[in-house]
């Protein structure tokens, strides 16, 4: 079997094994990016008796989005580290705490 008969048998196998893959799997790469935070404002009396701001100032998150699949549904992946922080507007009194998190949510449009 000379060279060019292998060749051309392997390209059609590779052209039929394309064909085969689910859109996905050829869709383009997932980007990464890290998220972001904002602060979270709660007006007095819907909470708590006092305003209140919710804040993130150790804030290691990582955010995931996947190409849209044909249905126009997109997957976005959260994964990360939060140490969070709540403070009384009024009296300035804080407490905060840490959490992971690790989650995924999947729009349709």
């Amino acid at each position: 079997m000379t060279t060019a008969i292998r060749l051309a048998r392997a390209l059609g196998l590779a052209a039929a094994c394309a064909l085969l893959l689910p859109a996905a799997a050829l869709a383009a790469p997932p980007t990464h990016a890290p998220a972001v935070s904002f602060p979270v404002d709660l007006p007095a009396g819907d909470y708590c008796e006092h305003a209140v701001v919710l804040t993130n100032p150790s804030f290691r998150s990582k955010d995931t989005q996947y190409a849209p699949l044909p249905d126009g549904t997109i997957r976005i992946r959260d994964r990360g580290m939060a140490s969070s922080l709540a403070t009384d507007v009024t009296t300035g009194a804080t407490s905060s705490s840490s959490i992971h998190v690790s989650c995924s949510m999947t729009t349709r449009r």
